[in-house]
């Protein structure tokens, strides 16, 4: 019977495999609260109809957000709200604010100030 080895390429190979895929499932989430969001605003779920549609969808616009994970394309939703004086208006999430680039947790970390702070110092030049 041959024992299983497990050598350090294997495992790094591992973490590649396991890191790639939580950063397709964190997209996936993000995308789906925000459409949820937008579901909840108008009052109905895309391509249905209802009795209290308060507006509709409107495409789609590309975000680049920087998460826990990395930095990647988020496709957030848009739609036109009705408001209550005939007039309308564009939805704005409220879990994605509208010049949010990254996460709190990302924002708050100190590597993230740290990296920031030691890029836009300015350093006098050499003689």
């Amino acid at each position: 019977m041959k024992k299983g080895t497990t050598t350090e390429a294997n495992v790094i190979q591992f973490r590649q495999d396991i890191q790639l895929k939580l950063r397709g499932r964190v997209l996936e989430a993000i995308e789906t609260v925000l459409e949820e969001e937008l579901t909840e605003a108008l009052g109905c779920a895309s391509h249905e109809r209802c009795e209290g549609r308060r507006g509709y969808r409107n495409g789609a616009e590309r975000r680049v957000l920087t998460t826990e994970v990395g930095t990647r394309e988020v496709r957030v939703p848009r739609g036109r709200l009705h408001r209550e004086d005939g007039t309308t208006a564009r939805f704005r999430s409220e879990v994605l604010p509208r010049y949010a680039r990254r996460t709190r947790a990302i924002a708050g970390s100190s590597a993230f100030r740290s990296s920031r702070c030691s890029a836009s110092r300015r350093t006098a030049p050499r003689s």
